[in-house]
């Protein structure tokens, strides 16, 4: 069985990439179909456990739906309905074995694509490949610069733990170099936000190691700053992208103005719904042009307040609830060097989510890293209960 919960880890990860990466396959409904059927074929082989705070945040998100007239093009209960797919199979909603083997088997394979491709973007763009411009600037080997820039930044915090975990000093110091290349494509890629998504895993990554030797975490700090700014004038070309997007903000007088009026639009929405929201997977069509009437497609511009305006509080507090218990048990466990691993990339997420809107959208890239963390967090937050 074990064999084949490999085989379903490559051909799942093949398939996402086949659709982000620089092909572009779109693989449409046939997404959910193999995610749907990996997902019976390993539920019912043991014993099952649910968490309560996801069941009740879907409990409340399909109440949104149904208690508000939300146009037909946004599809709500379609959304709905693959959300919970691929939530079952990957988050923290279930637990069995084979679900909990497939996960780590998905999450290896899922790193080493995800790594061999951001270094290879890496490698295209200092080559000055043509292909490597694309949508929203830099693009690497991937669909759009907004999809390169948070990846590379995932790559980082990836391989900066590999390096540091590894007993093998070849392989540290190869890790090390591939985090320096992650973080340059993540810069080039001008995500300010998953730059500083990648700033705030690394000081967790960094305090969870130097936890109880302040003074250890203080000169690390500081050494890496003095290199960084001695080295300045050699990395210096790669955040050009990053300075273009920042002086076009200052231009137009607000550096995050192209949020702004986004959040001001979740804002206004929460106030005319605030309990069960306006809706799952929708926004307001009143003086709201950021959606697609013919795809049903949204930008609600943060995870957290498109969670909030569109399932309201009753939504919000399970799942905020959820995220404060993952938050004590990193704060609390000392020893497990996975919870430090996976520690860093929630804190990657739970910044870079302040301003890129995907919490909810199963078809997503980042969507799907994101919650598989989520069901990694979860198995060893009950392995520890066990102990």
């Amino acid at each position: 069985m074990k064999s084949t919960i490999w085989i379903f880890a490559i051909i799942l990860t093949i398939t996402i990439y086949l659709q982000w990466s620089f092909v572009g396959i779109s693989t449409g409904n046939y997404y959910y179909v193999i995610i749907f059927f990996i997902f019976l074929l390993l539920l019912f082989k043991n014993q099952i456990l649910v968490n309560y705070k996801i069941l009740w945040f879907l409990v409340f998100s399909l109440i949104s739906i149904i208690f508000n007239k939300i146009p037909a093009f946004f599809r709500p209960y379609e959304r709905f309905i693959s959300f919970i797919i691929v939530m079952g199979l990957i988050g923290p909603l279930i637990i069995n074995s084979n679900l909990l083997f497939f996960r780590n088997s998905l999450f290896k394979v899922f790193n080493t694509f995800l790594i061999l491709l951001v270094v290879l973007s890496f490698l295209g763009i200092i080559l000055r490949i043509p292909e490597m411009i694309g949508r929203g600037g830099v693009v690497g080997f991937f669909r759009h610069s907004m999809i390169l820039s948070p990846l590379a930044g995932i790559s980082t915090l990836l391989t900066l733990n590999y390096g540091y975990y590894s007993t093998n000093k070849i392989k540290k110091i190869s890790f090390w170099i591939l985090s320096i290349i992650c973080f340059l494509t993540c810069i080039v890629g001008a995500s300010r936000v998953a730059i500083l998504g990648v700033l705030t895993g690394s000081l967790f990554f960094l305090y969870t190691i130097f936890k109880g030797r302040f003074k250890h975490l203080v000169s690390t700090i500081l050494i890496i700053t003095v290199i960084g700014a001695l080295t300045y004038s050699v990395w210096e070309p790669f955040t050009e992208p990053f300075m273009k997007k920042i002086r076009y903000s200052e231009s137009r007088g607000d550096v995050i103005y192209t949020r702004r009026s986004i959040w001001n639009t979740r804002l206004t929405e929460f106030k005319s719904s605030p309990f069960i929201g306006i809706g799952f997977a929708s926004v307001s069509t009143e003086n709201n042009k950021l959606f697609d009437e013919e795809g049903g497609q949204i930008e609600p511009g943060s995870s957290w307040m498109g969670v909030l305006s569109m399932t309201g509080f009753f939504g919000f507090i399970p799942l905020f609830l959820l995220l404060f218990q993952y938050l004590k048990l990193f704060y609390y466990e000392k020893e497990n060097k996975m919870i430090k691993f996976l520690g860093s990339l929630f804190v990657f997420f739970v910044t870079h989510m302040f301003a890129e809107g995907y919490i909810i959208s199963a078809g997503s890239i980042l969507f799907f890293y994101f919650w598989l963390v989520m069901g990694l967090i979860e198995e060893q937050r009950r392995r520890i209960l066990v102990k």
